[in-house]
């Protein structure tokens, strides 16, 4: 890795394995698109925000598979992929298995999701 980007952080341990805390998650609707800027010398001023995080932490397991999501081919189906788990979200809402505040959450962070390649 080199000095200029940034060290991915390794996920928490919990009960379920590896988690990304989404707890406090803002809404995509709440913010602007995140994009990849480089940190100066020393790494102030860098964006440490929840989604840039996200970017990095999907980036970087993506990365450990020896694989980008820069790489066209990859993104298309990591989207496809995207676009399976957001029709079984649907499912789950639309049969009473999550209630709106629940499927709005996980609608906001799969559509975040989906812009990671263009963060990349």
């Amino acid at each position: 890795m080199s000095a200029a980007e940034p060290s991915i952080p390794e996920p928490v341990q919990g009960p379920v394995g590896s988690v990304i805390h989404l707890a406090q998650y803002p809404s995509a609707r709440s913010r602007a698109g995140v994009r990849r800027t480089e940190p100066p010398a020393g790494g102030e001023g860098y964006d440490v925000s929840p989604p840039r995080r996200l970017v990095e932490t999907v980036q970087a397991i993506f990365r450990r598979r020896r694989q980008s999501l820069a790489d066209p081919d990859t993104a298309a189906a990591y989207d496809t992929t995207l676009e399976a788990v957001q029709l079984m979200v649907r499912g789950a809402a639309a049969t009473g298995q999550l209630d709106e505040e629940q499927h709005a959450l996980l609608r906001d962070i799969l559509d975040d999701m989906r812009g990671i390649p263009e963060a990349v």
